[in-house]
């Protein structure tokens, strides 16, 4: 699961936050690419909700997987054909449903497989994405300047083949009906307006950083050294992340704070520092990410729910708020512009996430009994 996340992940970035940087440089709006993330992410929502209940349905996640790698081979083959920004647009809302099934699907798949250290399961499969992003992030902007968006193509196409192939001949099926607790509305409320607020904020501030980047005249190159360097910085905080989710209380306690401390900082520092200091900037942001991606969903799965319906439920909300941030983000960016953008951002989330925690506070004990 490892090696076919990362693999699958490393395709990613062209369909997705390069995105902007490639339509922006082509001409598109503020509000264009605000609508476009909006598209993307509407995509994205309905692949993970209805791809993470249905293998509950069907009772097989492998299928799905391998169902999902080819279909996005497909589309990315279309692209290969036809190299123009309609088609280039097209494929990647195609793209972000697939992209978000996967990722239910293989964080439904993680979860299977130990509930004892079930932290770390879900951290050590996420590592694969990360990996892949470092790795695409690098590639595909030397891909793009030195040949051309017809040679990314390529590299994606490759590093799907191989993922299918790895899925197709090593993957045993990951699904099993152990889990069917039935969670309290309120804390299915509680953690599903978190991942919509997180997905609101994180959203907006990723897909508006590379725009960020082409007004202080940053390079696509410069840009992918970014975003490699916010990667990098994922994987071993995903490890401690799900160590002290598995060992520490306290740290399920007030993982909601220290959260919105991480990544409101990171914001923030987008507005502040110059262009030179973003790579440390994205540092701390892939830190704030890995602690959310992590210790978010591995507490609800803690719980017992099924795990395809709460795979579906949390990249859903997140995705949901995914899409009001494209929505926010142009609409903000195009009023105060992109620096105050970062500033709302990050006094929202901090905010928000401290609520949060003392809302959560109440049900602390649902959590540990649970576990």
């Amino acid at each position: 699961m490892l090696v076919t996340y990362a693999l699958v992940w490393s395709v990613i970035p062209l369909y997705a936050l390069f995105s902007t940087y490639i339509l922006y440089s082509s001409g598109l709006t503020l509000m264009g690419i605000g609508l476009f993330s909006t598209s993307y992410n509407v995509a994205s929502m309905i692949g993970q909700y209805s791809l993470g209940y249905l293998s509950d349905l069907l009772r097989s996640r492998r299928r799905l997987i391998m169902i999902d790698l080819l279909v996005m081979m497909l589309a990315t083959v279309i692209l290969e054909l036809r190299t123009y920004i309609i088609y280039y647009m097209l494929t990647s809302v195609i793209v972000g449903f697939l992209a978000g099934g996967f990722s239910a699907l293989m964080l439904a798949s993680s979860s299977e497989i130990s509930m004892v250290k079930l932290g770390r399961s879900i951290s050590i499969v996420r590592i694969g994405g990360a990996v892949g992003w470092i790795g695409g992030s690098l590639v595909i902007p030397l891909l793009i300047l030195d040949s051309s968006l017809r040679y990314a193509t390529l590299f994606a196409l490759f590093e799907l083949t191989m993922a299918l192939v790895i899925t197709a001949a090593m993957l045993k099926e990951t699904y099993s009906a152990r889990f069917t607790t039935r969670l309290t509305l309120g804390t299915w409320s509680i953690i599903s307006a978190y991942s919509l607020i997180a997905g609101l904020v994180i959203s907006s501030a990723s897909w508006f950083l590379p725009v960020y980047v082409y007004v202080r005249r940053g390079s696509i190159l410069y840009l992918g050294e970014v975003i490699a360097a916010g990667a990098a910085a994922e994987v071993p905080t995903m490890i401690a992340t799900g160590s002290l989710f598995d060992s520490s209380s306290t740290f399920r306690r007030y993982l909601f704070m220290v959260n919105g401390v991480v990544l409101s900082l990171a914001f923030m520092l987008y507005s502040q520092l110059p262009l030179s200091a973003l790579i440390a900037v994205q540092v701390i942001r892939g830190i704030g990410y890995a602690l959310f991606i992590i210790s978010t969903p591995a507490l609800l799965m803690s719980l017992g729910v099924e795990r395809g319906k709460g795979s579906a439920v949390f990249f859903s909300m997140f995705s949901l708020g995914s899409i009001l941030g494209g929505l926010v983000g142009g609409a903000l960016s195009t009023i105060i512009g992109v620096r105050y953008l970062f500033i709302v951002l990050s006094l929202t989330f901090l905010t928000v996430s401290m609520l949060m925690n003392m809302v959560f506070m109440g049900r602390v004990k649902v959590v540990k009994r649970a576990i």
